[in-house]
């Protein structure tokens, strides 16, 4: 799976396109957005910026695979691109004030991480990755709110970790770490 980035020089959009391929099959999804929009990620920014210095004539500036990302991941992460372009995010506190999100950021925000696991970490892993820095703080805090007044087994619960410690050892980390438990 990946996805590849084309940016016309004399255009101010962009066009990603997505291509899943466990084989040789292909998506072949196509999202075009504002040029600023897409430069939320530092990856695209600095590869059109560099791109654009080498030549002025209209081209295909750019392709920029990106493994790994599925064209509903993508698709969920223009959106939140395009809606900090017209509403940033503010800075979250941290610690974070509650486990409820809407709490910690605005309303738009919380419910757009108020989403399956599977999609805030593939959310977490692609803003990594472009390096989209407010959506990778967005979806950490999520995560760590998710997290927020669980004790170890329910987080274990939650993501369906297996626990790999004998009943001596695990007894042994707890008194080692018994702070963690304290209010």
């Amino acid at each position: 799976m990946y996805a590849i980035l084309y940016f016309y020089s004399n255009s101010d959009t962009i066009s990603l396109f997505s291509y899943y391929s466990p084989q040789i099959s292909k998506e072949g999804d196509c999202f075009e957005v504002p040029l600023a929009v897409a430069q939320l990620s530092e990856l695209v920014k600095m590869t059109v910026e560099e791109d654009m210095l080498v030549d002025g004539e209209e081209q295909i500036v750019s392709e920029i695979p990106l493994p790994n990302v599925k064209g509903i991941v993508l698709k969920k992460v223009l959106e939140f691109c395009e809606h900090h372009c017209k509403e940033p995010l503010p800075k979250i506190a941290r610690p974070l004030k509650s486990h409820l999100m809407n709490e910690n950021v605005p309303q738009w925000y919380a419910d757009f991480v108020d989403t399956e696991h599977g999609m805030l970490f593939e959310c977490i892993l692609v803003s990594n990755y472009m390096d989209i820095r407010p959506l990778l703080e967005l979806c950490c805090a999520s995560a760590a709110a998710l997290m927020k007044c669980r004790t170890h087994v329910e987080i274990r619960e939650l993501f369906d970790i297996v626990n790999d410690f004998t009943p001596e050892e695990e007894e042994e980390l707890i008194k080692q770490n018994k702070w963690v438990e304290e209010p």
